[in-house]
């Protein structure tokens, strides 16, 4: 099928990193709801920016990302999403973005997964911009339709996914990779697997968790989940697939928690879920995997909700319940601090401020594992995001400055907080932008982001 020429609203890579505009139009602030102004580039004005109020959640309006679902469709004739959840699954299916901080930008990278969403596209908000766009189209679903005759299969892949079965794997790859196998053939870089499309030969959409990463000494994207993947921002293409630590018997687990370590050329994996605790580091200097295994890939962190600041990660999961009858002793809520640097790791247990126990959280048989971090550095303070015992998301502040670390419900704030996305999945979508000084909620993307200036 002939693509069309992509339209104004996709971008294949940055040449420049953008600035907030010089335009004079300010835009308006109307109750919770803010509308930037633009200049003729599409940049967020200056004087837009200095009359959003601090302290206050806003919407952004027009910020959906659900509104690229047009620009795809125009690229790609006949493109459809078989998934239950459509873009939603893209944003709510146990997902997080790569963030570029320092850029202000944030990507949903083959974001879905299961049932949820077959989308396998790249998309970008720029938050100078206050818009999403396309950064690499998904796959084209026509072949999706076509019955897998070669493996005795009835249904389609997009059939099989539209009546509740997984996007992946692959069928057609899956089986080039057990031939491989059945011939003694070790996976090299780049071989098959059941994780890629045999037609384009890009990843399948995926839950990917915490497992994306951006790279700016390369402007490459990353994805660890599945096998370790790299986008080139650069050339807009994929253009590396490894198995971790050079297994052909598995990939990532799930839960997967990514982050580089950028004085080491190095990224750390580490993963629990139902595949049980995996870790691996893998050195982009030398393009090998590393002996090393990061702490969090533990059944202790199972669940655990991330977020880093000046090179240094946090890690909390959260309290639940010790429900009565199910034999769970539940979790008290555990913390760790870890320098990417230096790898040294130091942990504690959390205390609670009068008023709120662990009981107050959900059971620990309903393993919940959606909870959202961020850290917001002239409050000095986290603000956490997870599940109740009655299933509502509610918001927590974390105080590091106590010993142990105290967590309490959020003071008062004002605005429209952001509402829970489907199954009050979080995970990593709060992004703190020091040049702005603002948290940006990337929630829904059947629904506008959210930010708070502080």
């Amino acid at each position: 099928m002939t693509r069309k020429l992509l339209s104004a609203a996709i971008s294949l890579h940055i040449l420049a990193r953008p600035a907030l505009g010089r335009g004079t139009d300010p835009g308006s602030v109307k109750g919770s709801l803010w509308t930037p102004g633009r200049d003729a580039q599409g940049a967020v004005n200056e004087v837009s920016w200095a009359a959003v109020p601090t302290g206050q959640w806003l919407n952004v309006a027009d910020t959906r990302l659900d509104a690229l679902d047009a620009v795809v469709k125009a690229a790609i004739p006949g493109w459809s999403d078989p998934g239950s959840q459509k873009w939603d699954g893209v944003t709510n299916a146990w997902n997080g973005v790569a963030m570029d901080t320092e850029g202000c930008r944030a990507w949903w990278v083959c974001a879905g997964g299961h049932a949820d969403s077959a989308n396998n596209g790249i998309y970008r908000f720029d938050a100078l911009r206050m818009a999403y766009a396309v950064e690499c189209l998904p796959s084209d679903t026509g072949p999706w339709k076509t019955p897998f005759a070669a493996y005795g299969k009835a249904q389609s892949l997009y059939q099989r996914i539209a009546s509740g079965g997984s996007v992946g794997p692959c069928l057609e790859s899956e089986a080039r990779y057990q031939a491989d196998l059945a011939a003694d053939i070790k996976p090299p870089e780049g071989g098959w697997f059941g994780d890629e499309l045999v037609w384009d030969r890009k990843p399948i959409a995926r839950h990917v968790y915490s497992g994306t990463v951006y790279l700016p000494a390369s402007n490459e994207l990353v994805l660890a989940r599945g096998r370790l993947w790299r986008y080139s921002l650069a050339a807009g293409r994929w253009t590396y697939r490894r198995h971790a630590k050079d297994s052909a018997s598995r990939g990532f687990g799930e839960a997967s928690i990514a982050y580089q370590d950028p004085a080491n050329g190095q990224l750390i994996v580490g993963s629990c879920g139902s595949d049980g605790p995996f870790g691996a580091t893998f050195d982009f200097k030398t393009e090998s995997w590393t002996g090393y295994m990061p702490p969090w890939a533990s059944w202790d962190w199972d669940g655990a909700a991330d977020t880093c600041f000046n090179e240094e990660l946090t890690l909390l999961r959260p309290p639940s319940n010790p429900d009565v009858g199910s034999g769970s002793r539940g979790f008290p809520g555990r913390y760790m601090r870890y320098k990417l640097r230096t790898r040294q790791a130091s942990e504690g247990v959390l205390q609670f401020e009068a008023g709120l126990s662990q009981s107050d959280f959900a059971n620990q048989s309903s393993f919940y594992d959606g909870a959202g971090l961020v850290y917001i550095p002239p409050l000095n303070r986290y603000w956490l995001s997870t599940q109740m015992k009655d299933g509502r998301l509610a918001w927590f502040e974390l105080d590091p400055s106590t010993t142990p670390w105290t967590l309490r419900r959020m003071p008062q704030a004002t605005g429209d907080w952001p509402a829970p996305s489907a199954g009050s999945i979080v995970k990593r979508r709060m992004m703190w932008l020091p040049s702005l000084s603002a948290l940006v909620y990337l929630g829904s993307a059947s629904k506008n982001i959210s930010i708070y200036k502080v």
